[in-house]
């Protein structure tokens, strides 16, 4: 009863009161920013590496497991993962939220170089990715065809889908995955190499020299 019989003696008071408090609204709608996806650190880091032409066990043995081993003692680890493919090894470390993910992928790096000799030397250097929402995509599309079969599939989406959409205003990047990619399989006769004093290694070091790609020339038209 107070308030009312307040606003009833007072009530140009209480207009400027109330003035006021939907002018502060009022400004604070104008002022607040507004984002779809909010600028915000993601407590998370990966550590990626390339070791190109070694199967997924060869590449969980000799660079994830190391990796794995020297991360587990970051400060403010929450969860350790990794991912091992066919030539690539990402391990992914989430942090306590809160963390200084600047000091967080410093520490990573320190205890990355304890270790890094010990990796291979054809393998990349590791490379520690601070997480953001910039990095997630806006869109992911799905392909499939009952006309074409998946190599042929790949192909399209790779020569011509990922160069349209690369053109396309306002687009960073866009990546392909799945799929599949010819390969030429290539089978020995282990008899017939001794005979010619031959091994794999040989062999392979051959190919390698000579899987290059030279220009053959110029072709005119009219």
């Amino acid at each position: 009863m107070g308030l009312i019989r307040t606003c009833i003696k007072r009530p140009v008071t209480m207009i400027m009161l109330l003035m006021i408090v939907v002018l502060v609204g009022l400004i604070s709608i104008i002022s607040i920013p507004m984002d779809l996806l909010p600028n915000f650190d993601i407590p998370m880091a990966i550590a990626y590496t390339s070791y190109p032409n070694a199967a997924p066990e060869e590449v969980e043995s000799l660079i994830t497991v190391p990796l794995e081993s020297a991360l587990a003692s970051v400060s403010g680890l929450d969860e350790l993962q990794s991912m091992t493919t066919e030539g690539t090894s990402i391990v992914m470390v989430t942090f306590d939220y809160g963390t200084d993910m600047n000091f967080a992928t410093l520490d990573m790096r320190e205890k990355i170089s304890m270790v890094e000799g010990f990796l291979p030397d054809t393998a990349t250097k590791p490379m520690v990715i601070q997480m953001s929402m910039d990095m997630m995509p806006v869109a992911v599309l799905f392909f499939s065809s009952d006309s074409y079969d998946l190599a042929t599939l790949n192909a399209i989406v790779e020569d011509d889908l990922v160069p349209y959409f690369e053109r396309a205003n306002g687009v960073a990047s866009v990546s392909a995955y799945g799929g599949v990619s010819k390969e030429i399989s290539i089978a020995f006769d282990q008899d017939k190499l001794s005979g010619y004093n031959l091994n794999l290694s040989t062999i392979a070091g051959m190919l390698s020299a000579e899987n290059i790609n030279l220009p053959s020339g110029e072709v005119s038209k009219g």
